[in-house]
């Protein structure tokens, strides 16, 4: 298995379907270029490919029958479908009478564009919001035609940095932030009022605002609006441990029902990959999505939940997501993925049944074996109940192998099912691959959540350990070759269980991970991340008050407890934790007897987006661990 087609990742992306139905707009990855490509869905082939620069492009959309609109480094470009009258229609820096720019008016009129609404029963006008270097943002109307900018409103008044639109695409909720503090405000399109938003429920109000000490507790996030302009969709667990998705009226500010639970996943939330699907012409929600174990759709249309059954039975071990459809729903947009490859985009012709590849995006895996990603569930040793995944070697016999355990970053996020060229490189060397959703991840509820609170290097680490025990006992591992590897946080847990369980892994190995708590915290506050101080003094501990437990806490100050051999990587140029922490782990290194390495990576960020690079991380890491396998590790693949 080359680790070249593991990791290969220029792809199609950004599909799209016009109002019409008639094409297709994608964007087509290529070396060192970017296109905008359209495909003529009666034709089922491309009739239109148009450069659009080396930048990664976002936000492609429909702006009428034939043109679309994109974003490029925060300007925003539009092209029609036969590659004709392709022009930046918005620049970063706005000048209508196109004069020379002064560098004083460049910073003062510099803004990131972003297409809100495409205002289809409008043809001259979209709808746009402009954000400025403060990070304020106001709402435009921008003639696709004259380049005309026509304010609708000023997010300065409450230091707007993000707006909602209504589904007739009317502006109706902005989040300011100041100072680290997050608020909603609702706006009133025909008054320009702007008041803070709240929810009432019984006798109580609960205030739409939160900052970093609080957010943790935030029990209330605002998801998308309704057809009916004063109803929104909230994610909200008051009461309960569960986020779920709720209908909320605006003018009463209470809740007016359940659309959606799930005992056992979130279902919403600032952390949750959730979201709600519409279908226009009956002015309706028809599904939602989000993950479970694996991602699903709950369809509330009958049409929908038959399309989905039909795809279910064309490919069974597969994800299928309907993404995009026609109006008169004969043509639908699927992306079909798996385990065992990133996918394909694939054209559904519901009349006729039949399925028509557009996209595929792994064809050089198709003559390899990979391994197969299971849900598995445990206990842990307090008794409770966690899920991962666990990843096996192709054709795996049964027999204890070598594992690496894998934790996630965050360490406020969550592993999902599906393909990881990390995982699958490991796993066609031989190894078995263990992903835990420790307590601190998002998406199992308000419990799991907190849990991890305060617990980096303690309920945290012992939940992955648990993990790990449970692949020995349950046959999958050989108590003695057990790793350990991460990225960010999954980086500093590798390294901090190092001593915790001294006597479970044998290696490990850490890329972008914090070092040195006080620094990380320290670092927010200097670079005025007010928002990200507050939160990690509370989930983490103060650096003023808190000072000598950071230090316990941070693998800089326990170099000589590490107790197994590790090696860490570190992008010269991260900008979430600084390579200074690195460097300066680095020196200390050098006075120390440990059996460790440190290696900056130049021109990466917080983990690895060159291949190449990529590829150097993972056959070091994997040299490094069959360095110490066992001396019964006789069956790794070289």
């Amino acid at each position: 298995m080359p680790i070249d087609a593991l990791l290969k990742s220029d792809h199609d992306m950004g599909f799209t379907i016009s109002p019409d139905g008639k094409y297709l707009a994608f964007i087509q990855v290529r070396p060192r270029q970017y296109f905008v490509a359209f495909t003529d869905l009666d034709e089922l082939g491309i009739v239109g490919r148009i450069p659009i620069g080396d930048e990664l492009p976002a936000n492609l959309q429909w702006i009428s029958k034939r043109r679309v609109s994109v974003e490029v480094q925060g300007s925003i470009a539009a092209v029609n479908v036969d590659g004709s009258e392709i022009r930046l229609i918005l620049p970063n820096i706005y000048d209508p009478k196109r004069k020379t720019i002064s560098w004083i008016k460049a910073v003062r009129d510099f803004r990131n564009w972003q297409v809100l609404h495409a205002l289809p029963d409008n043809r001259e006008e979209i709808l746009v919001a402009g954000t400025n270097l403060d990070e304020i943002a106001s709402v435009y109307r921008l003639d696709v035609f004259s380049g005309e900018l026509t304010e609708v409103v000023d997010g300065s008044k409450r230091k707007i940095s993000r707006w909602w639109v209504d589904r007739q695409g009317d502006v109706r909720v902005g989040l300011s932030s100041v100072k680290g503090k997050m608020q909603y405000f609702r706006y009133d399109p025909r008054s320009g009022d702007v008041s803070p938003m709240a929810v009432v429920d019984g006798n109580t109000n609960y205030p739409l605002s939160y900052d970093g000490k609080s957010f943790a507790d935030q029990r209330i996030y605002l998801g998308e609006f309704s057809y009916d302009d004063d109803i929104v969709y909230l994610a909200e667990n008051l009461g309960r441990d569960r986020f779920r998705l709720v209908r909320y009226r605006l003018s009463d500010q209470e809740i007016v029902d359940t659309v959606i639970e799930d005992d056992r996943f979130d279902i919403g939330g600032e952390n949750a990959n959730s979201s709600l699907l519409f279908f226009a012409p009956e002015q309706k929600l028809i599904g939602v999505r989000y993950d479970q174990s694996k991602r699903h759709t709950e369809w509330f249309d009958d049409r929908f939940r038959a399309f989905q059954a039909f795809l279910d039975g064309k490919y069974p071990n597969n994800i299928n997501l309907i993404a995009d459809w026609t109006d008169d729903l004969g043509k639908l947009l699927v992306y079909t993925r798996s385990d065992r490859e990133p996918g394909k985009a694939v054209i559904y012709l519901t009349e006729e049944g039949k399925l028509a590849l557009h996209s595929d995006f792994s064809p050089a895996l198709r003559d390899f074996d990979l391994g197969s990603m299971q849900v598995i569930r445990f206990a842990a040793r307090d008794g409770y109940d966690l899920e991962g995944y666990l990843t096996l070697p192709p054709h795996h016999d049964g027999r204890p192998v070598p594992a690496i355990v894998m934790p996630h970053g965050g360490p406020w996020a969550r592993d999902v099912w599906g393909y990881d060229p990390a995982v699958q490189f490991f796993a066609t060397r031989g190894f078995a691959v263990l992903q835990v959703n420790f307590r601190g991840s998002t998406g199992f509820g308000r419990e799991h959540f907190l849990s991890g609170i305060r617990n980096l290097s303690t309920l945290m680490l012992d939940d992955i350990a648990d993990g790990a025990n449970w692949l020995v006992t349950s046959g999958y591992a050989r108590a003695d070759d057990l790793f350990i590897m991460g990225t960010s946080y999954g980086g500093y847990a590798a390294l901090m269980s190092s001593i915790r369980h001294p006597n479970l892994y044998k290696a490990a190995v850490s890329l972008s991970s914090p070092l040195d708590l006080v620094a990380q915290i320290r670092d927010y506050k200097k670079s005025d991340q007010d928002f990200n101080y507050e939160y990690w003094k509370y989930a983490v501990g103060d650096p003023r008050s808190e000072k000598k437990f950071l230090k316990q806490h941070s693998p800089i100050n326990r170099i000589d407890d590490l107790a197994v051999p590790f090696v860490i990587f570190h992008g010269d140029e991260d900008p979430i934790v600084s390579v200074e922490q690195a460097r300066r782990f680095e020196k200390a290194l050098k006075k120390s007897a440990v059996d460790g390495s440190v290696t900056i990576i130049m021109g990466e960020g917080h983990g690895l987006r060159i291949n190449s690079n990529e590829a150097y991380f993972l056959e070091s890491a994997l040299a490094h661990f069959k360095k110490h396998l066992s001396t019964s590790a006789d069956r790794i693949r070289p």
